[in-house]
């Protein structure tokens, strides 16, 4: 009997316990732009009003794009320019800093530098925003 009441009373203990982790449990949606950028896609433009204040990560990752191209990204917010960039890192990131009701656009465009180095393909690259 008195193994039944302390059997009982652990797992009453972990049903609160359980009931305590799922109340303060907060979990926010995520927001996950992806994009390629190459053979297909040569220039992109995302536009959107922000529901939330947040940072936003830009990043790329490397699909073998052809080594005489680079990206060139610009974020606009509220038609003011705040990140303008060309880039040859293929693992390039940034952060995007924003607040709630902001107009964003950002535009990614891939850039033949003129190197003469001779693809068979040009490739892609991923581009991330979250």
């Amino acid at each position: 009997m008195k193994k039944i009441i302390i059997f009982s009373l652990f797992i009453s203990s972990l049903i609160s316990l359980v009931a305590c982790q799922k109340e303060t449990a907060v979990i926010q949606p995520s927001k996950i732009y992806l994009w390629d950028m190459g053979e297909f896609n040569s220039s992109y433009e995302l536009n959107f009003v922000a529901d939330d204040d947040r940072t936003y990560i830009f990043s790329l990752k490397d699909n073998g794009l052809c080594p005489n191209n680079t990206i060139s990204l610009s974020v606009d917010v509220n038609t003011k320019n705040i990140v303008k960039v060309d880039t040859l890192d293929k693992s390039f990131k940034t952060n995007i800093v924003i607040k709630k009701g902001d107009s964003i656009k950002l535009k990614t465009t891939l850039v033949d530098l003129g190197t003469k180095i001779a693809c068979f393909r040009l490739g892609n690259i991923g581009c991330t925003l979250q």
